[in-house]
């Protein structure tokens, strides 16, 4: 992905993403670039919790668990790109979809956040469809959008 594409990404009005990819340490290569212009870009994986891109040996607290982290992200006060790899497999928890929701409910007063789920296949529960823009290869995703 390039830097264009990402920053066309983040600017819409959506705050959850998926973003199908057999390969997702190139998607997550091309978010480091954040860490660079002083905006804030995180990883999360499967019980090593979220942690900056730039430093991901080191795991920030209590975001663990797929719900301590949806947590962590909601109470956030700072704007935030959040990569979760493999989260997929967690969405059929009603807790966590309920959270979501509140995520993609953000208004206009409330701080940017970008929550973008990677992973080779998306199962979405039903009620959460609406709430993601999806694409299986993220320029097609900004080609799209362009078209709107």
């Amino acid at each position: 992905m390039q830097h264009g594409t990402i920053e066309k990404l983040i600017a819409t009005n959506y705050t959850l993403f998926a973003l199908q990819s057999a390969y997702p340490e190139k998607i997550i290569n091309s978010f480091r670039y954040f860490s660079r212009t002083g905006r804030a870009a995180y990883i999360w994986e499967d019980t090593l919790g979220l942690s900056r891109l730039e430093a991901t040996h080191i795991s920030l607290p209590n975001t663990e668990t797929p719900q301590q982290l949806l947590n962590y992200i909601q109470n956030s006060r700072h704007f935030g790109i959040y990569l979760l790899k493999g989260f997929n497999k967690f969405l059929q928890n009603e807790e966590l979809q309920f959270t979501m929701k509140q995520l993609s409910d953000k208004n206009s007063e409330t701080i940017q956040k970008s929550v973008i789920l990677l992973d080779d296949t998306f199962n979405l529960p039903e009620n959460l469809l609406n709430r993601f823009l999806m694409a299986q290869e993220p320029s097609a995703l900004i080609k799209s959008l362009q078209r709107k």
